[in-house]
């Protein structure tokens, strides 16, 4: 009789022990990259991965249009590679794909096996790698920006990009009005690459902890929660607490809690009526480009970055080729693409926008597909509860307004299914 080993048998726990791995190599990889240009993330990802499909073949822990849209990616990315330039940034593109829909289903497999211990941990790492470099822990990004004749208006008309925008490009598509200057955003950010993983992870863990307070009824875990929130407004990122605030005002919504629905949207009229003077009050502080957001909102819309990396991307669909419908036309190229708009190779922000840009249009069935199998596999914890339901909608809307797989949920998915194994055991667990 053959000794059973871990890659035959694959015993319960294995989904720790990837989630285990890849926190560890996610915090290699961001202090080593603080100095040097150190792909660490992707090498070892891609060391794994192999592993993590054996498993979830074995154990049939996918259906099969699952392997086929993957398939699918795979193919899309070769066939691009091969009629263009190869460029290592698509297989890392389809590298976060691929982990974002193998570590919900293995995660999903163990749902009743995953440990508290290892969120916990996630959260200390978070912190160590967000406080640790305490000399350099403020790195101002400044925007490179061509010249241009000075502004007329005062600051608080700034204008929402952080990008290096191409005059011809504005002037030709989005015609800019006259009389306001453009934002130089300020982030911090510590050992992680770039400020929005900080802000996502915090951002996901104060859900969390909020869920976890309302279970202990416990003070200390309601300060966690809100030093995690704290944590998250400051890295300087807007997209996570406006995700977070849009997604409480679809709770209310959905729970039908009108009064609370009421206040917020007084007090976002207020904030809307004085915008002017709660920039001049905040200026020069972390808190400042969180209501310039609010002031190109209103004064300067069509000038919200979002809104232009979207139109760049417009522009390229509809040059595409009717094959090019089918296949995409490569991540690098829409890199390239915003790179000719804006200065900087710069992403869609956006994962359906990239999904069909990138992989064509079953691609983009794929993702929504897979989405959509998310939510249903949940939906009874995501109406029953109010943290399941704010981490999805969170979620989802984080896909649209920047992006989600590109921003490690192979970490973010492992809270996420931890509540099912509680609310199973205990409905009323979690924020209602």
């Amino acid at each position: 009789m053959n000794t059973p080993t871990i890659l035959s048998s694959f015993p319960k726990g294995v989904a720790q022990g990837f989630f285990l791995y890849y926190l560890v190599l996610f915090a290699a990889d961001n202090i080593a990259n603080y100095v040097a240009t150190v792909p660490l993330f992707v090498g070892g990802s891609l060391l794994a991965m192999p592993v993590m499909l054996r498993i979830l073949w074995k154990r049939s822990a996918m259906p099969l249009w699952i392997w086929a849209g993957m398939g699918w990616l795979i193919c899309a990315t070769l066939l691009n590679s091969l009629r263009g330039t190869f460029d290592v940034k698509n297989i890392s593109d389809l590298l976060f794909v691929l982990l974002f829909v193998q570590a919900y289903f293995l995660y999903k497999s163990e749902s009743r096996t995953l440990s508290f211990g290892q969120i916990r941990l996630f959260a200390v790492v978070s912190l160590l790698l967000y406080v640790l470099p305490l000399a350099d822990v403020f790195r101002p990004t400044e925007a490179a920006l061509p010249p241009q004749k000075p502004a007329e208006a005062p600051a608080k008309a700034a204008v929402d990009t952080a990008f290096a925008i191409s005059e011809a490009f504005l002037e030709r598509y989005l015609p800019l009005h006259e009389g306001h200057q453009r934002e130089e955003r300020q982030y911090l950010k510590g050992f992680f690459r770039i400020p929005h993983i900080a802000a996502y992870f915090f951002g996901f863990l104060s859900i969390f902890w909020a869920f976890i307070a309302k279970k202990n009824r416990s003070k200390l875990d309601i300060a966690a929660a809100l030093a995690l929130f704290a944590l998250t407004v400051s890295t300087g990122v807007r997209a996570v607490p406006v995700a977070l605030l849009l997604g409480v005002m679809f709770l209310f919504l959905h729970r039908k809690y009108l009064g609370y629905l009421a206040g917020l949207a007084v007090a976002t009229l207020a904030l809307w009526i004085g915008r002017n003077t709660v920039f001049d009050v905040l200026n020069g502080t972390l808190f400042e480009q969180h209501i310039q957001l609010l002031i190109t909102a209103a004064d300067h819309f069509s000038h919200l970055s979002r809104l232009m990396i979207w139109y760049s991307w417009w522009i390229g669909m509809s040059s595409f080729q009717w094959f090019e419908w089918i296949i995409g036309r490569s991540y690098a190229s829409g890199l390239l693409l915003n790179e000719q708009h804006f200065g900087q190779p710069i992403w869609f922000h956006n994962d359906p926008l990239n999904m069909l840009y990138t992989y064509g249009l079953p691609g983009l069935a794929f993702y929504i597909g897979f989405m959509v199998f998310m939510y249903r596999n949940h939906r009874h914890a995501i109406r029953q509860n109010g943290a399941v339901f704010l981490y999805f909608v969170s979620m989802v809307i984080l896909s649209i307004a920047n992006g989600l797989y590109y921003y490690f949920p192979i970490l973010l998915l492992y809270p996420f299914i931890y509540f099912e194994r509680h609310i199973a055991s205990d409905p009323e667990s979690g924020f209602a």
